[in-house]
Parts: C-alpha cells; structure tokens; sequence
C-alpha cells in the first residue's frame, strides 16, 4: 500500500511543483536507492529488455535516473530523471479481472523516466505500454499479491493522476493538487479515457447510463476499500494540504509523510495501523513504508529528498540533485544498497524491541535534521558548484551515518526474550516477520 501526493504552483509557497510519496510495501522488502546514468544501446545485439516478467523492445537511449525500487523486481516504485519527470505509482483494487504475467506498474514507472522527457509523453507512454502489453503478475515479496494501477506524472511544468483497471484507464489534469492511494479516485474528473471506458462499465453494469458514469464508482473494488483504509489516508493528506494553501513546500511534505492517524498518534510501534500515511506494520491487513521521496520541480530548478530507509518519522530525509556527481549504487553491486537499507531497519527493530527508546531517537533525528538542512540553506546562498554539491551530498550521507551509528551504539540490553508493547497480533506479526528477515523473493 502507498500514498502518493503532488502539489501544484497554484498553493505551494515559491511556485514550484512538489511531489512526494511513501512506498509502503512488506516490512522485509529493502528497498534500494539507484543513479543510473545514460545509456546507449547496440539494438542489433540487444533487442529486447527483461523486465520483471516479459521482454520489451530496447531503445537507443536511455535517460539518467534515479529509481527507489523494491531489490528484487526490475521496476521501480518511484524514480525521477534528469529532466525532472517524476513518477511514483499505487496499488488500486478493481472489479477487472486480473490478467496473466504482464508488465507491472513497476515495470511501466522505470520504462517511462528511462525513456520520456516531460509528463505529457511519460502519460502517453505508460498508456501505449497498457494497450500493447496488458498488466499483471504477482507484485508480493513474502505473500501473493495482484492488484492494477494508479499513477501521479509530474514534471516542472504540471501533472497527470493516471489511474487503471484491467486494459481500462482514465486520467485527469492535476490543478491545485492531487492525491492518490490504493484506489479508484478520479471519479467523474475525466480529461481522457479508454475509449471502451464507459461502454464496458455499462455491459457488465458496473452502471446504468453514460449520464451515470462515475470512473470510481463504476470500477472500484469496495471489499478492498475497507481493509486498506485508503480513503482515510487520502483524506488525512488532502486535509493537511488545504491547510498549507500557498505555504506548502518541501517541509510541509516532508511532515505530511510523517502523519500518523490521530488514534494511532504516540503508539505507533506497539499497533499496526492502515490509517497512517506513515504506514507501520503490525494489523491483520498490514504493509508498512519502506522509504520515501519528495521533489521539488521549477523550470530553473529541481531538488530531490530521499530516506533510503523504511518509515519516514524515524528516518533523515537526505538532498540529491543531479548537479552532482555523487552515486547512490548501482545494480551491479546491489549488496551496498541492500546494507545501507538493512542498517537503518535495525534501528526500527531495535525500538520495537524496546531497546532503543524512541523519544530519544526522535530527538537526534531533530537534531542531525536540522543540520542537513542548514547545509542546504547554506548553500542555496552560494555560487554553486559541482563540488559544493558533491560535498554537501556526501556530508548529508555522512550525518545520516554517524545518526545510524550512535543510535545502534545505546542499544539496551535483551533483557527479555520480549519486550515488544502490543496486542498479540502486533506481537506476532512482529515475531514471524523477524524470523523471516532473509526469506522473500530474489534479485531480479
């Protein structure tokens, strides 16, 4: 499960367009952080390119990258490229059937930030991707499931919310905002459609009349609806949007993928909620944030924010630009990335085991924070360089370092075999997740 936001000029506070998600997906699932460069492609020797579960036509080219993608699949969850195209994606739940082993919503994001330039062309990208190659196969890493999907397009000049079910889709022009989670939204906000949309909806009575035509009515699953809490996620992040017209800005969505449900405020690593932007593993329906992006796009200017790591409250947001040279990993030595991940989710373990208190790791997060940030409003201030760049990447990731490492230095002894707070499910959903720390699917 996921949530995904964009915020247009019209209510950001310096008229840039900020986006920002939360790739909430199984608690074990690292996710890797990946800069890829330009690429050139020799295509009468390769052809063709291996995704997740097909083989699509090569390019020539491919753009530079950044991807945060689950390790074993192909796709990415989020990515943005060096013109400022920005894609994240949701899991949405439908009343289409689900197909055989296609392309993933993955698979489409990472195809289309290698290959387009703008929003405009990534949207029409993605939609030739669906109509040639369908989409389908399992997405889990420790447990089955299928799902279609929806998408925020962003680039420094507007947005696209794209959602799908099954070969059908509809997609709106974002004005002020847009938000999206693991469901149908568009509803009757249509500037294009499948061309069958609405017939199909009307011979499987979905509904009754074109007139009658509602996108999410019409093709939304409501059983899922129920169990992933979609709703109240989109309405937590709209209601904090509306309250930040034309102040909002890369803080506001740095605390916006921060927001925990009001009832889960406080005890949030003892009870699982789906409620949550800041999804925590735990519930009977559960997944949990595995890391988290924000971008701030302008036609002059794009930064980019990252945590690397699962759930943002506990985790440093660290800068990127692509004026720097700095390389994340890569995928040809994926171990660092796996590392780097597994590190931080030590921490997160250690505090549900009640052997790092959280208050005190808060603190230090606030702490080591506000020096990142100082750094890059030092900076800003700066003739820029792509030294200055370099080495305010590489400081940030070595504040983020020296973070992990003090917080893993004051754990406590294991006093008990547990000491987890939490209601039995809680505690054992927490007990068989550890236990299967190394088991899922592999690296693609």
């Amino acid at each position: 499960m996921c949530d995904t936001f964009v915020v247009m000029n019209s209510w950001t506070k310096d008229g840039s367009i900020i986006f920002g998600k939360n790739s909430d997906r199984d608690p074990n699932e690292v996710q890797v952080v990946l800069r890829q460069p330009r690429k050139k492609y020799d295509l009468s020797k390769t052809p063709m390119q291996k995704v997740t579960f097909i083989e699509v036509p090569q390019v020539a080219e491919t753009y530079e990258v950044v991807l945060v993608k689950p390790v074993w699949m192909w796709g990415c969850e989020m990515a943005f490229n060096e013109f400022g195209l920005v894609i994240g994606n949701e899991a949405v739940f439908t009343k289409e059937k689900q197909g055989p082993e296609a392309l993933t919503g993955m698979d489409m994001i990472r195809l289309a930030v290698e290959r387009c330039k703008s929003a405009d062309e990534a949207l029409d990208y993605i939609l030739e991707l669906l109509a040639t190659y369908g989409q389908g196969g399992n997405c889990g890493y420790q447990s089955s499931i299928l799902y279609h999907n929806g998408f925020i397009i962003a680039d420094p000049n507007g947005a696209w919310i794209l959602e799908t079910a099954g070969k059908y889709w509809a997609a709106k022009k974002v004005k002020d905002y847009g938000v999206i989670s693991n469901g149908l939204s568009i509803g009757k906000e249509i500037d294009k459609m499948h061309p069958d949309l609405i017939n199909n909806a009307i011979n499987k009575k979905y509904c009754k009349s074109e007139e009658d035509f509602d996108f999410t009515k019409a093709y939304a699953s409501g059983l899922h609806k129920f169990f992933t809490k979609y709703e109240t996620r989109r309405c937590l992040a709209k209601d904090f949007i509306k309250e930040e017209k034309e102040k909002f800005d890369h803080l506001s969505a740095r605390q916006l993928l921060k927001l925990h449900n009001p009832e889960q405020e406080g005890k949030e690593f003892c009870t699982g909620s789906m409620a949550s932007i800041c999804v925590h593993g735990g519930g009977v329906i559960s997944s949990q944030c595995t890391s988290s992006i924000i971008a701030k796009l302008s036609k002059d200017k794009m930064e980019f924010w990252y945590t690397a790591s699962s759930l943002p409250c506990i985790s440093l947001f660290k800068p990127f630009t692509f004026e720097s040279d700095t390389q994340f990993f890569n995928e040809e030595d994926l171990e660092k990335g796996i590392s780097f991940w597994r590190k931080r989710e030590d921490v997160h373990r250690m505090i549900l085991a009640g052997r790092i208190k959280v208050e005190d790791h808060r603190k230090s997060l606030f702490e080591y924070q506000d020096k990142i940030d100082k750094l890059v409003d030092d900076l800003s201030l700066e003739s820029k360089s792509k030294e200055q760049y370099n080495k305010l990447i590489q400081e940030s990731l070595r504040l983020d370092e020296l973070f992990i490492d003090q917080a893993l230095e004051k754990v406590g002894p294991d006093e008990k075999k547990d000491t987890m707070c939490g209601n039995l499910i809680f505690k054992r959903f927490w007990k068989k997740t550890n236990a299967n720390i190394d088991s899922g699917r592999t690296v693609k």
